[in-house]
């Protein structure tokens, strides 16, 4: 199947934009998804079920990348997921094969494009078909994310409290504030602990 050209555009500032158009060419022509968007900073392909959404921006110092379920109508939004969720989703990060696709310049961004091209066709099939499975695992990954980030928001001021006791040695302090979040320490919090509970014994 040949790949329809891209729409005119003004050249200014498209470099990036027709990279991503040219690089994931295989999601039209072996995954059935159409052009819908094609700026300078975002490219968007939508296919029967689901979506793609590549972006760049400067400020954001990484390359955007939305892989997720078309609004199934009915006033229900869609549902996106990063290429975080979609590695963790593959095992990446466990097996120490998970890549941030973090860049400080467009052509930096430019050139991992094919990289993360090669990522999508080997790890996001399941969620480019809208295998309703995969759905239902990234929304549990999603909801762990979210409760892990919503308890180191809430140990924070814990652990800054403590490290105000370790520094002052006020042991009896650090073990009272370390004793009830102690499943949550890190090894070096937990060898604190471990220190102050002897100062205080």
């Amino acid at each position: 199947m040949i790949s329809p050209p891209p729409p005119p555009v003004p050249e200014e500032n498209m470099e990036f934009a027709l990279e991503v158009f040219t690089v994931f060419d295989f999601l039209m022509t072996e995954h059935g998804f159409h052009l819908v968007m094609l700026e300078p900073h975002v490219v968007r392909f939508e296919g029967p079920k689901t979506f793609v959404q590549v972006s760049f921006f400067h400020q954001d110092g990484d390359i955007g990348c939305q892989i997720g379920w078309l609004s199934p109508g009915g006033g229900q939004p869609e549902e996106g997921f990063s290429m975080e969720h979609i590695q963790d989703l593959a095992g990446l990060r466990a097996s120490g094969c998970y890549i941030p696709f973090q860049a400080s310049s467009r052509p930096q961004a430019m050139m991992l494009l094919p990289l993360l091209a090669r990522y999508i066709k080997a790890y996001a099939g399941p969620v480019l078909i809208g295998d309703p499975v995969a759905l239902d695992e990234l929304r549990r990954i999603r909801s762990e994310e979210a409760e892990l980030l919503r308890r180191r928001h809430q140990l924070a001021p814990i652990r800054a409290d403590a490290e105000r006791a370790w520094h002052a040695k006020d042991f009896p302090h650090l073990v009272a504030l370390f004793e009830p979040i102690r499943d949550d320490l890190t090894p070096a919090e937990r060898k604190k602990l471990e220190y102050c509970r002897k100062r205080c014994g």
